[in-house]
């Protein structure tokens, strides 16, 4: 459908890439492409908690920063949920395949499912809060400093769990799915991957991923 030539062009340009040691990786083993999709969330959300830490570093957020801070917001976890969740309709599934000969891989999927929800809900509760100091800084509120340093702290705390589940992902489970699955079946769970997400939000993610993982 309008997915496929937007798809398939990031495919296609990021059809390998070197890992670091230095080896190229992907060629042989697709799935491997979702290190791409992950990296570029690592860079946004570093970038995310490094802005929410310059806000509050100049003494005062300012309305428009918290408002492109919110947008920011957003299509992170817009990008998160979607991805989350394929993996959940996509990969793990895969994954469970080869629990039974692979004990540890049932381990893992239970885990990935379990952060996938705290994930979920941590963006909530990081979107709630932005939201409050916005308001607050509106209305002047003697609470915005405090607010703030929780954003800063919440902001982090997001990203760091966010890089430790994806870590996990790209070393317990990834590799698994590398070595077991046949190529057609990796790049079938990297476009179902992809294809999950709206169009509307497809067309602005896979040019981002691109630009992120260039960098």
């Amino acid at each position: 459908g309008k997915h496929q030539p937007v798809a398939a062009d990031f495919i296609q340009n990021k059809s390998s890439f070197a890992d670091g040691k230095g080896e190229v990786v992907g060629a042989q083993d697709p799935v491997l492409l979702l290190r791409h999709i992950h990296q570029a969330i690592r860079s946004a959300l570093k970038e995310f908690a490094e802005e929410t830490r310059s806000l509050q570093a100049q003494g005062a957020m300012h309305s428009t920063h918290l408002s492109s801070l919110v947008e920011q917001h957003r299509f992170l976890r817009a990008v998160c949920t979607f991805h989350s969740q394929s993996e959940n309709d996509t990969m793990l599934p895969v994954a469970l395949r080869f629990a039974v000969s692979h004990t540890e891989v049932a381990a893992s999927i239970q885990k990935c499912e379990e952060e996938h929800v705290l994930e979920a809900a941590n963006f909530d509760a990081l979107g709630r809060l932005l939201v409050d100091v916005r308001s607050c800084t509106r209305r002047g509120g003697k609470e915005a400093n405090e607010l703030a340093n929780e954003l800063c702290k919440s902001a982090e705390a997001v990203r760091v769990a966010f890089d430790t589940h994806m870590l996990f992902e790209e070393t317990e489970l990834l590799p698994v799915l590398a070595k077991l699955c046949p190529v057609n079946e990796q790049r079938l769970i990297v476009w179902n991957t992809i294809r999950a997400m709206p169009l509307r939000l497809l067309e602005r993610v896979l040019p981002w991923v691109s630009s992120q993982v260039s960098e």
